[in-house]
């Protein structure tokens, strides 16, 4: 009972002990006045803190969808794949963030309005296996851009665009209308199985042979700022209509999901994605932070007060 004649509750901590013991109410008669806490102000108190610290940490968290000046990029591979498993072609785009971009990034990749909806969206993970990244689409015109999140440096787009067939004749053209930043672009055309006379403009610069035994024709092209385009022709023969894919396993396999999943980029890069020193996730750390807090909470609610005497 402290000089007003009041009763008060001093919490004391025991450790070492059981979960059990942690908090202890002792009632006592103090000599000098003590203040004393109510559950109901300490609950508030939780609750005050949780509100202030989701207010500043979920800004910077989603910082990343923000309409803002386009993260740069350290490095664009631009893969065409004509009649691989279909009579188009299988355009893909390997990308990777440059040095210093926060993430997570939203990166606005441009494709062909008449594309519609992608083949495939992914990055690769600290494993190095593909995961699956979220994406939106926003249509301008003749061209739509997906806007590719991405927690990763490197990430993924595929889709299949129409090649124009007459006889024997194949003609492409790939078209970038800039957008990006890019401090580094490469190509890599592969030649389908029974075709001749490929030519590409730019040139390739040397020939490759993939793992699965077909050639690949890489080039260069430097770098490219915001407001560049760049553009590459491809022209070749072929007398069947048969598509790759089929020619290269049993007719009674079925093809790959995905051109990730039947073959790799050619290309030796330069980029090592350091994804194994990938900082967590913000959701994660929110929902530990949260759990933690309300299990703190529950054991202050849960402490009994004993009744006063009279």
């Amino acid at each position: 009972m402290d000089n007003s004649g009041s009763w008060c509750y001093v919490v004391r901590w025991i450790d070492p002990g059981p979960i059990s013991s942690v908090a202890a109410i002792v009632k006592k008669r103090s000599t000098q006045p003590v203040c004393t806490v109510s559950p109901d102000r300490v609950w508030l108190t939780i609750r005050i803190f949780c509100f202030s610290f989701l207010t500043m940490i979920l800004p910077a968290a989603s910082s990343g969808d923000v309409d803002q000046q386009p993260p740069p990029l350290a490095r664009l591979e631009v893969a065409l794949w004509p009649e691989y498993d279909r009579p188009a072609v299988l355009v893909m785009l390997r990308g990777w963030l440059a040095e210093g971009v926060s993430r997570p990034a939203t990166v606005p990749l441009p494709i062909p309005a008449q594309v519609g909806e992608p083949h495939a969206i992914a990055m690769r993970g600290p494993d190095r296996n593909l995961l699956v990244a979220p994406y939106t689409i926003n249509p301008k015109g003749p061209w739509s851009h997906v806007l590719l999140v991405t927690d990763m440096r490197e990430f993924r787009l595929e889709y299949y665009q129409e090649l124009l067939i007459a006889d024997t004749q194949r003609q492409f053209l790939f078209e970038w209308p800039g957008g990006l930043e890019i401090r580094q672009i490469l190509f890599e055309v592969m030649q389908p199985v029974g075709s001749r006379a490929l030519a590409l403009t730019p040139p390739a610069t040397r020939q490759n042979v993939g793992r699965d035994g077909l050639t690949y024709h890489v080039g260069e092209l430097g770098a490219i700022g915001v407001d560049d385009a760049f553009t590459l022709a491809m022209t070749y023969t072929k007398g069947s209509p048969e598509l790759t894919v089929t020619l290269l396993q049993p007719p009674t396999s079925d093809p790959p999901s995905s051109a990730a999943e039947a073959n790799d980029s050619v290309m030796v890069s330069a980029e090592t994605a350091d994804d194994t020193k990938e900082s967590f996730p913000w959701l994660i750390v929110i929902g530990v932070f949260v759990v933690g807090t309300l299990t703190g909470a529950w054991i202050f609610r849960s402490v009994k007060i004993p009744q006063r005497e009279d």
